[in-house]
């Protein structure tokens, strides 16, 4: 019974306009990568020793765990849970110049109107 509700709680998390946002600016962040590695570039590292070189860059969450054999699944958690961080930091940046560019404008607009002769 608990792997349903596991399954019903991964559905409606996947369907969220939180989760799809998340998924494209990764892959946004992604696209800027300068170096691309796909998975057939280290087989054959990979096949004389294990989890070579973790790519750098920003990686989705999906790549990292379905396509990336040369990433470990405690680095991959490291990885997520530091991007996680990063965005939020940056989403609350956002924010935060957004709201001081709103405050910034009204008070011009209120120094104009009321400093009329």
């Amino acid at each position: 019974m608990a792997v349903l509700h596991d399954s019903v709680e991964m559905r409606h998390a996947v369907t969220t306009v939180a989760y799809r946002f998340r998924k494209a600016l990764d892959n946004v962040l992604y696209s800027f990568n300068r170096k691309s590695v796909a998975a057939q570039d280290v087989f054959p590292a990979l096949a004389k020793t294990t989890f070579v070189n973790a790519p750098g860059g920003w990686l989705p969450l999906y790549t990292m765990v379905s396509f990336r054999p040369d990433i470990s699944y405690s680095t991959l958690r490291r990885r997520f849970q530091r991007q996680t961080e990063i965005l939020e930091l940056a989403g609350w940046l956002s924010v935060g110049a957004a709201v001081g560019t709103v405050g910034i404008t009204c008070v011009t607009l209120l120094r104009r109107l009321y400093s009329r002769p």
